[in-house]
């Protein structure tokens, strides 16, 4: 896989899982985000874009159903600062 998480295989890889099989998606949404943090501070989308979608994959572990407080944990402390310190997109 390549090092560039917005190559087309990745994200034809991401749609077909978003499709069919919902939780296999949002597991590698998160390993991505904690994986690499840092990108989220970098994305091209807008704040308010970034922290709505950090939101649904909260969403998603705090179901409870599912209820995974540690991936919660790390999700709410990225929300946060991005809130806190207001780090808008490099562009596009």
């Amino acid at each position: 896989m390549k090092d560039d998480l917005h190559n087309k295989d990745n994200l034809a890889m991401m749609a077909m899982l978003k499709d069919h099989d919902y939780d296999s998606f949002m597991r590698v949404l998160y390993k991505s985000i904690e994986s690499f943090p840092e990108r989220i501070k970098t994305d091209p989308f807008p704040l308010e874009h970034r922290i709505l979608a950090l939101k649904k994959v909260l969403d998603y572990f705090e179901d409870e159903d599912r209820q995974e407080f540690e991936k919660c944990a790390l999700l709410k402390e990225i929300i946060d600062e991005l809130k806190e310190n207001n780090i808008p997109s490099t562009g596009k």
